[in-house]
């Protein structure tokens, strides 16, 4: 069965970002404009202190405008480090002189000594993914770093995934480690689910 899933989930995975490459410049733009106005819209943002954001790939919703923001209001921006296994939330000032480009394409967090947090220094999390159901069901990359580390969230932050309604499917075959996700933005707004 553990194989069949493995295979389920890179078929849908590889659906889904061959979907996600064509769409034009301009599509993706507008949509992520709206996902992140929407975002911005969110009481749990509004009163986060401690936000950490994922750095999008060209194909995933943008976060630019997220980050300007908490720039803007002296907030805490923590972005993700991956670190073998692990993914390392570390704070950063300035995503311009913070950041550099992994061999993956990925901006992370780069400065000696990293400046970590915990995972309950988190009021908000926003977080990638390649495709969604409406059961809180998400299929990645394939690394497992987002369901190692949500994991260890014990309930406290505000836990947000951020996608295209192309991203949405009928279901994501999921495994014991896979985290359910309580909640999607898309351009559309926010889809619920209870956990």
């Amino acid at each position: 069965m553990t194989g069949n899933t493995f295979a389920l989930k890179d078929s849908i995975r590889r659906q889904t970002l061959e979907l996600l490459r064509h769409m034009s410049d301009a599509e993706r733009q507008a949509q992520s404009v709206a996902i992140q106005n929407h975002i911005l819209e969110l009481p749990a943002w509004q009163q986060a202190r401690t936000a950490m954001l994922y750095m999008h790939m060209p194909h995933e919703v943008a976060t630019d405008k997220l980050i300007s923001c908490l720039q803007e209001a002296g907030k805490s921006i923590v972005v993700p480090k991956c670190q073998g296994d692990n993914l390392i939330p570390c704070l950063i000032d300035n995503p311009e002189t913070d950041l550099a480009i992994t061999p993956w394409g990925v901006r992370e967090p780069f400065r000696d000594p990293l400046r970590i947090i915990t995972p309950s220094e988190l009021d908000f999390i926003l977080i990638p993914g390649v495709a969604f159901d409406r059961q809180g069901g998400r299929i990645g990359y394939g690394r497992g770093y987002y369901d190692r580390f949500l994991a260890q969230m014990s309930g406290g932050g505000y836990v947000l995934a951020a996608a295209y309604t192309e991203q949405l499917v009928a279901w994501c075959p999921r495994q014991d480690w896979d985290y359910q996700i309580p909640r999607v933005m898309t351009e559309e707004g926010v889809i619920l689910w209870q956990k």
